[in-house]
């Protein structure tokens, strides 16, 4: 992994499903991201391919070097594989030249 100078390490950012996903009914995502060296910023979640992001809603502390809890609310609207993205970023940290953020992370869901 290609570093900036002063970035401050890699982003993790994990989705976590436990249950059935039905097309049209709502469901909380849910998951953990950390940073290396800093607290986060923000987490995002799309579902459309990354066209589109909504920021997801840090649930738990927010501590530097610690997995922080995140949700996000989400309503399927079709049956099938579907590929969730999610990407986290930490404070102060660059690094997408337009977004600011890291590169995603790709989690296959299944929808019934």
């Amino acid at each position: 992994m290609m570093r900036e100078a002063g970035h401050p390490g890699p982003i993790t950012c994990t989705l976590e499903t436990d249950h059935a996903l039905t097309c049209g009914q709502l469901v909380v995502l849910r998951g953990r991201a950390r940073t290396a060296a800093t607290s986060l910023a923000y987490v995002e979640v799309s579902t459309d391919g990354g066209a589109t992001w909504e920021e997801a809603t840090i649930t738990g502390d927010n501590e530097p070097h610690s997995w922080v809890e995140w949700e996000h609310p989400w309503t399927p609207t079709r049956a099938g594989g579907q590929i969730v993205l999610t990407r986290a970023t930490g404070a102060g940290q660059r690094g997408d030249a337009l977004t600011g953020a890291v590169a995603p992370e790709q989690h296959l869901l299944t929808i019934g």
